[in-house]
């Protein structure tokens, strides 16, 4: 039988500058999170920004206490006064406080809040510190790390990644507290039956658009492809993102001939993205870099095998069997596409429920919410050993 905590409930506060159900991402993970904690008998605090203009904000549900608060009209980067003496006020009653993302101004006050309450902070960069990521906006996160980013990591007394690519991103940016390493859960669903009546193996790419994810390289990388390989397979690209480089990508793909092979459709949510997956015979994650990559977990939880970069931390595709990991380059990627899309639909079937099974072995919530607990406990000095997620 589980063991729950003892009376009084240890009490977490979470931060994050957004929360959005339709996405992916922290958005959607640190609320998951807290609400698999609040399930396990902990007292768990969520609070987050109403973007300005919303007249509705976000609510996550029970038993997540969720607190928004307005962001200033003329923000930049997510200032908020009311959520400053909102965690304030939450702060003085927490045990733990988890702090997620960087670059914002929720953020930055996060560590100055911890150090006045006198209350352990863990602080979870979510991937703002891969090499990708910090070339993008450069200057501007220089700027922003001397000025306020980097002692607001500083004050954490341990950090979390969810990977152990992200782990050594940490350890390359010069900290050194303890790094906790818990991934982020993902949901087990009951595999609906399939409906993909297009007549063709369906290849899927699923996610937002945008130019770290490689979706370029992947249409060049499909374009390459032998014709005897390729023409009973359709490359379906999901997700939402800006016109300019949907539009972009389509005429891209129009160049190269593809018209008659690849499909374009919308952010797909809740039971349509699970049918989304359970529909493709291979999911195709051709991403540049990821601290995790939600959407191989979900693919692999639906039963669909994965074929992902070494950008990613799924390195072990190929030896669980139930994936391909293959370098972000338009060879790597159309080398991997071909080995994947002669194998026989019996043998990726099996390849999927491999991957079914690892996920709900080791990445339910309930998994990853034990080993949070565990490092809360610790942090909140109720118990005397470091978690085994400590690394």
């Amino acid at each position: 039988m589980k063991e729950f905590p003892s009376t009084p409930a240890l009490r977490a506060v979470h931060v994050v500058p957004h929360v959005q159900a339709e996405a992916s991402g922290p958005s959607y993970t640190v609320p998951a999170l807290c609400q698999a904690l609040a399930r396990d008998a902990y007292d768990v605090t969520l609070l987050s920004l109403t973007p300005f203009g919303e007249s509705e904000p976000r609510i996550v549900g029970e038993p997540v206490r969720h607190r928004t608060f307005g962001e200033s009209r003329w923000s930049l980067a997510g200032y908020s006064l009311a959520l400053q003496r909102g965690l304030r006020v939450c702060g003085e009653s927490a045990d733990v406080i988890h702090n997620h993302g960087m670059w914002s101004f929720v953020n930055w006050d996060v560590g100055a809040a911890a150090v006045a309450l006198g209350v352990p902070m863990v602080f979870a960069p979510r991937g703002c510190l891969s090499p990708v990521a910090l070339k993008r906006s450069r200057w501007r996160k220089r700027i922003c790390w001397w000025a306020a980013q980097r002692r607001a990591v500083e004050r954490a007394r341990c950090l979390h990644a969810t990977s152990k690519k992200e782990v050594d991103e940490i350890r390359a940016a010069g900290l050194r507290q303890p790094i906790a390493l818990i991934e982020n859960g993902v949901d087990i669903p009951t595999l609906p039956k399939r409906s993909n009546v297009s007549g063709r193996r369906r290849a899927l790419f699923l996610g937002r658009l945008h130019p770290i994810k490689g979706i370029d390289v992947l249409l060049e990388a499909w374009a390459q492809l032998p014709t005897a390989v390729s023409s009973d397979w359709e490359l379906c690209i999901t997700g939402p993102g800006p016109q300019r480089l949907r539009a972009d990508l389509q005429v891209r793909a129009c160049a190269l001939g593809l018209d008659d092979s690849v499909i374009w459709e919308e952010g797909v949510y809740g039971a349509a993205k699970v049918h989304a997956y359970a529909d493709a015979d291979l999911y195709v994650l051709p991403s540049k870099t990821e601290n995790f990559g939600m959407t191989v977990a979900e693919s692999m939880a639906a039963a669909t095998p994965v074929l992902t970069t070494t950008g990613t931390p799924w390195h072990d595709l190929d030896e669980r069997g139930c994936g391909f990991s293959v370098a972000p380059t338009v060879a790597g990627i159309r080398a991997g596409l071909e080995q994947a899309m002669r194998i026989p639909l019996s043998e990726l079937s099996d390849m999927g429920a491999r991957g079914r099974e690892w996920m709900t072995r080791d990445f339910s919530w309930e998994q990853i919410s034990a080993r949070t607990a565990a490092l809360y406990e610790w942090l909140a000095g109720r118990t005397s050993d470091g978690p085994s997620c400590l690394c």
